[in-house]
C-alpha cells in the first residue's frame, strides 16, 4: 500500500498546488520504439500551460534516434520543434550523451546535450547539463530528483534551470507514469510546474521462434 500512497500523494499534491496562480502544468507523452538491442526511436509530445487552465501555451515536439554505445552509455540525436501562442517558433537539432551509474540502490544518470536552434529565423546555440537521481521505493515505484542547467553561447550565458522531484510508477514493461513538481527558473522570472508524463515503449526487435 505504501507505493500507491506515495504515488497518490504526488498526484494530489501536484493538482492542489496548481490552484495557485504561480503554477503551470506540463502534460507529456513519450514514446520509445526499440528497433534493435542498441538502436531505438524516441518521440515526445509536450503540452505546456503557464497557468492552471491547461491551455496550449507552448507545444514541443521532438523526434530522434538513440544508440547504445556501451552498457551504460548512449548517444541520441534528432529534431525539435516548439511553437508558442505568442508566435514564438523554434526549430532545431539536438545531440545528447547519457551516462548511467549505480551506487548501492541509487541510480545516477548524467546528461550532456547540445542544441542548434533557429528562433524565429535567428540562429543560436544552447548547452544543457543535467543529472537524475533515482531510488526505488517499491518494486515498480521510484523517487526521482533531477537538476538541469541551460546555458547559451553569449555574454548572458545563463538561460534557465529546472529542478524537479517526481515519482515514476511502472505499470509494466511497456507503460509508466511520472508525476511531480518542477521549479522552473529564468533570469527574469521563476515558476512552479506540475508535471504529468506518460511513457510508452514498443519493442520491434525480432524474437527467436520457440523450439
Amino acid at each position: 500500500m505504501n507505493k500507491y500512497f506515495v504515488l497518490l500523494f504526488f498526484a494530489v499534491f501536484s493538482m492542489q498546488i496548481t490552484a495557485q496562480t504561480d503554477f503551470g502544468t506540463w502534460l507529456t507523452y513519450k514514446n520509445n520504439a526499440v528497433l534493435t538491442d542498441n538502436l531505438s526511436f524516441n518521440g515526445q509530445y509536450n503540452l505546456r500551460s503557464f497557468d492552471v487552465d491547461f491551455n496550449n501555451d507552448q507545444t514541443l515536439i521532438t523526434a530522434g534516434l538513440s544508440y547504445k554505445l556501451a552498457s551504460q552509455v548512449s548517444f541520441s540525436g534528432g529534431y525539435r520543434h516548439l511553437y508558442a501562442r505568442d508566435n514564438f517558433i523554434e526549430n532545431g537539432m539536438y545531440q545528447k550523451i547519457a551516462i548511467k551509474s549505480t551506487v548501492n540502490k541509487l541510480k545516477i544518470t548524467n546528461n550532456f546535450m547540445v542544441e542548434e536552434r533557429w528562433i524565429n529565423g535567428d540562429f543560436a546555440m544552447r548547452y544543457r547539463v543535467g543529472v537524475d537521481l533515482s531510488i526505488p521505493l517499491a518494486s515498480k515505484l521510484d523517487l526521482v530528483l533531477s537538476e538541469e542547467v541551460f546555458l547559451r553561447n553569449n555574454n548572458d550565458s545563463f538561460d534557465q534551470n529546472r529542478l524537479a522531484l517526481r515519482t515514476n510508477y511502472k505499470f509494466n514493461d511497456a507503460l509508466s507514469l511520472s508525476t511531480g513538481i518542477m521549479h522552473w527558473q529564468f533570469s527574469a522570472f521563476k515558476k512552479w510546474v506540475a508535471q504529468f508524463t506518460l511513457s510508452h515503449t514498443l519493442d520491434f526487435r525480432k524474437k527467436e521462434p520457440r523450439s
